[in-house]
């Protein structure tokens, strides 16, 4: 495409400003205030069409998001505005990525990421789909701008399912261009009792007797590491349902409908997801897990991991299983049985996945026999856990953690801690979750002061629990490590502190 006709597309196209987050589909009346910034000086590379662009908002990195999201890469950590550089390189990427459809080049400033991220999409996606303005989940970064770039002959052929592929990404500084080569490790091969092990990929394994809200069986996902005896036990967050309006019109917990198996893990590209998650990221240099073995519990419950009924909803045509609660020792005993040497365990979680892992800590224990760590992201309320009955939350046994209240969740990880001193609990949160006050349904303010306390008792009547607090507004931490709390300590230090037993682990 000519320079010429790609401004005359692109001068059809008015390119809006915003500010604030956004969660909701922009409406045209938002941005009648707004002067047109037209595109000028990018050329389609051979085989493309520029799209559309629009200053302030992206698409979803995620597929929770946006069903088409393949995959997200830096293009320069530290460029002050987009150049056709950063085009070429993009679109270099959806070439050599299967499946990808449409380049989308995104512009921000302060992302831990990098200041130009490449995402790629395997169908197009319309503008009206920009509609976040800051980094992942609410995270830091700001949008300035985004472009896409569609590919002429549709997605790029070829399967997403083989094994280790070897690919080059460029990353552009202000300064250098420098090539890294980088390893895409997936598998979609369901694993059976005789699979020869597969390692530093993720593989499906089915769970014969676990099931997901709509009846159907599930699993779970594995990355393992040859020769290590080290195990971190992941569980997916996503919300919570106890009706029929929260689980079917609300839709508040994820995978609720249509339940979670080897086919929804490949097709919502969870290895890309996963990958970020900071004690799943196996090429983190700063990962202190990054030679450990890896399982992924997805969330297709609604029942923060820790549910035993089956309810039937008025209103709802089937039943509805709240059955979170085995699944998890259902899949522990099933990793039990591939790692049986194993010597050192982490359950871990990010919001609902971290009410999970509290909750399943007990049930870690039992399995293993081996030291339980514990690392909780976001996963804090001033409630107890049991105020909706039709779940059925198994809660901690109270013979072995006196001091586990079900009047109050936050005492669990106190607990938990007073009653296993030879083991490590970590809590994390920003000081004003954007997320779990609205699903648990407390004010703002009631959280941010139940967080204070919390942690004050951690420090205070614990020697095994500490926590890490960012200021500010926002929802999970562990999908990047670039955070500092107020006195300027980094999340990556606190982390590595806690994993390697360092005497020096403190509160920040």
């Amino acid at each position: 495409m000519k320079t010429s006709a790609l401004a005359a597309s692109a001068a059809a196209a008015l390119v809006l400003a915003a500010a604030g987050v956004h969660s909701a589909p922009l409406a045209s009346d938002e941005h009648s205030h707004l002067q047109p910034r037209y595109v000028s000086g990018f050329v389609a590379p051979s085989g493309y069409a520029y799209s559309w662009a629009i200053d302030g908002y992206r698409l979803a990195l995620d597929t929770q998001g946006a069903k088409a999201y393949l995959t997200r890469s830096t293009v320069s950590k530290d460029a002050t505005r987009t150049t056709q550089q950063h085009v070429d390189v993009c679109v270099a990427k959806c070439e050599s990525t299967a499946s990808c459809a449409m380049a989308h080049v995104i512009k921000f400033e302060n992302l831990p990421e990098g200041n130009v991220v490449c995402a790629l999409h395997s169908a197009t996606a319309p503008k009206s789909d920009a509609r976040y303005t800051t980094g992942l989940f609410n995270g830091p970064g700001t949008v300035k701008a985004s472009y896409t770039f569609t590919r002429n002959a549709g997605p790029v052929k070829g399967g997403t399912t083989t094994s280790t592929i070897m690919s080059t990404a460029t990353t552009i500084t202000n300064s250098v261009t420098s090539t890294i080569k980088s390893t895409t490790t997936t598998a979609s091969a369901t694993a059976t009792a005789s699979s020869t092990p597969t390692y530093d990929q993720w593989v499906w394994i089915d769970v014969p007797g676990t099931t997901c809200a709509d009846g159907s069986q599930t699993g779970m996902a594995v990355n393992l590491h040859a020769g290590s005896t080290d195990l971190v036990i992941g569980y997916q967050g996503g919300g919570s349902c106890f009706d029929y309006q929260t689980c079917y019109v609300d839709k508040r917990a994820y995978n609720i409908d249509h339940g979670f198996n080897n086919a929804t893990f490949w097709a919502q590209n969870q290895p890309d997801t996963l990958k970020w998650w900071f004690p799943f990221a196996r090429d983190n240099v700063y990962n202190p897990w990054q030679t450990a073995n890896y399982a992924w519990v997805p969330y297709c419950t609604g029942d923060f991991h820790a549910g035993d009924s089956v309810a039937q909803y008025s209103g709802a045509s089937t039943t509805t299983a709240h059955k979170g609660w085995n699944n998890g020792k259902l899949d522990m005993a099933r990793l039990k049985q591939m790692l049986p040497g194993v010597k050192r365990v982490w359950i871990a979680g990010s919001s609902a996945g971290a009410f999970g892992s509290i909750l399943q800590y007990q049930n870690a224990q039992d399995v293993f026999g081996v030291r339980v760590d514990l690392l909780a992201d976001s996963g804090e309320t001033p409630l107890s856990i049991l105020v909706h009955p039709s779940q059925n939350i198994q809660t901690p046994n109270k013979s072995r953690c006196p001091n586990c209240n079900d009047a109050n969740f936050d005492s669990y990880i106190v607990g938990l801690a007073q009653a296993n001193t030879g083991s490590r609990f970590a809590s994390m949160s920003w000081s004003n979750d954007t997320t779990i006050p609205v699903n648990q349904g407390v004010s703002f303010d009631d959280f941010s002061k139940e967080l204070v306390r919390l942690f004050g008792e951690e420090n205070s009547k614990t020697s095994n629990a500490r926590n890490f607090m960012v200021q500010g507004s926002g929802h999970m931490l562990l999908y990047t490590t670039q955070y500092n709390a107020a006195d300027g300590y980094t999340m990556a230090t606190f982390l590595n502190k806690f994993r390697t037993d360092d005497p020096g682990w403190s509160s920040h």
